[in-house]
């Protein structure tokens, strides 16, 4: 109903600011950058973020630069995957120094945007995420966020064309106890002929 709506306007907002980003085509940049510009909060912020990298626009990539060295967590993490999502070269140097980031979260996603670019300085990150071990370290990282951390690093590795991460998504083909992250670097290995 109506009231309903005018009470929850600002989701609504970020909701339809979503939307636009998936949806929208270069006119929806300056709306959502001024968006992002008077957010506020973490939670709006984050949206405006993420919808502008949905845009894939790379004019975004100077109003998202920035964003990398904000102090919050979420923000860097959020800015890290939509100049991934945006893929261009003006966004590799900040991408680089995010693969030292405290927040692990914000160095696998560097290092997932950086190996779409081909850019080996992922590859150290890359390795880690790969061995089941490394997880260890992470506690509060469950098997099913390990599992999808495995594969999506995987499917970022075989872009590098390196041999020892070729040589890792091999051995997941053949002995990884899982089998989401086993069936997907068996896929990768005949996909690419990994030898």
């Amino acid at each position: 109903n109506d009231e309903a709506l005018y009470e929850d306007e600002p989701r609504v907002r970020l909701f339809l600011s979503l939307a636009i980003g998936r949806t929208g085509g270069p006119q929806c940049y300056e709306p959502l950058k001024a968006a992002l510009e008077g957010a506020k909060g973490v939670e709006e912020q984050s949206v405006y973020i993420r919808a502008l990298g949905f845009l894939g626009d790379p004019k975004v990539v100077d109003v998202l630069l920035p964003m990398l060295e904000h102090t919050d967590t979420v923000l860097r993490h959020e800015t890290v995957q939509a100049l991934g999502f945006i893929g261009v070269e003006k966004s590799r140097s900040g991408l680089r120094t995010m693969l030292n980031d405290p927040e692990p979260n914000v160095r696998w996603d560097a290092a997932v945007a950086l190996a779409k670019m081909e850019d080996m300085a992922a590859k150290p990150v890359l390795m880690e995420l790969l061995d089941r071990d490394y997880y260890e370290s992470f506690p509060d990282v469950r098997a099913e966020g390990r599992t999808r951390a495995m594969v999506t690093a995987a499917r970022a590795a075989v872009l590098l064309n390196d041999p020892e991460l070729n040589v890792k998504i091999k051995q997941l083909s053949e002995s990884d106890p899982n089998i989401r992250v086993r069936g997907t670097a068996l896929e990768i290995v005949k996909q690419h002929k990994l030898e």
